[in-house]
């Protein structure tokens, strides 16, 4: 990929696909037998670069310069807990996330995109151990912050909201989350992985509802 040919979103969302395979290198390198039995999955959990091309998805909010540093500390903290999670340091992941958070609150207002996917980050791992209140929380909250500049991030969260609802046994929930991902899917220039997690999250309210 040319990066003269790229807008700053792409090429700031490409940026963070990098620190976060660097972080995933860096896991590998120190792995012991129960890491090095992760690998392969690993890896091919990575998020793809694809998503990073289309400039629609990811919105145009940009930081100011002066935060350059902070947003770049606050990436390697979020990938650094991504990478920690992956290879089963479930401990380790969650505090790196909640620096991440910590570090985007202090920032106040300018940093609200940083706490947002901080945020994120965070409301993942709590549905992975099952603390579905704290997740719904933090998941929200990045609907608040980003709904109107982050359609990528907005569609995430939704995402991850679904399943907090699939979690929690809540059809009518996860109806109601389902109908508003349906809504953004239609403003989304290239739906097939959007559409392809749609009709996962579709399987799981049909099991629900039998």
């Amino acid at each position: 990929i040319c990066q003269q040919q790229l807008g700053l979103p792409e090429t700031r969302c490409l940026d963070r696909r990098a620190v976060r395979a660097q972080a995933v290198i860096e896991q590998l390198t120190e792995a012991d037998d129960g890491v090095a039995a992760r690998a392969a999955q690993m890896v091919r959990s990575l998020p793809p670069i694809d998503s990073c091309l289309d400039s629609e998805e990811l919105g145009t909010e940009t930081l100011p310069e002066d935060l350059a540093g902070p947003a770049q500390e606050i990436h390697e903290q979020v990938a650094q807990s991504w990478a920690f999670d992956a290879a089963g340091r479930t401990e380790q992941g969650m505090g790196a996330a909640q620096r991440a958070v910590e570090e985007a609150q202090e920032l106040g207002p300018r940093g609200e995109p940083l706490l947002a996917e901080a945020l994120h980050n965070r409301g993942r791992m709590y549905l992975a151990a099952r603390r579905l209140s704290d997740a719904r929380a933090d998941l929200e909250r990045v609907l608040q912050l980003v709904e109107r500049d982050d359609p990528a991030l907005t569609l995430d969260a939704l995402y991850e909201l679904a399943s907090v609802a699939d979690a929690d046994a809540d059809p009518s929930v996860l109806g109601a989350w389902m109908a508003v991902i349906r809504g953004k899917l239609r403003h989304t220039p290239d739906q097939s992985r959007r559409g392809a997690q749609l009709r996962y999250l579709e399987g799981l309210q049909a099991l629900q509802l039998s």
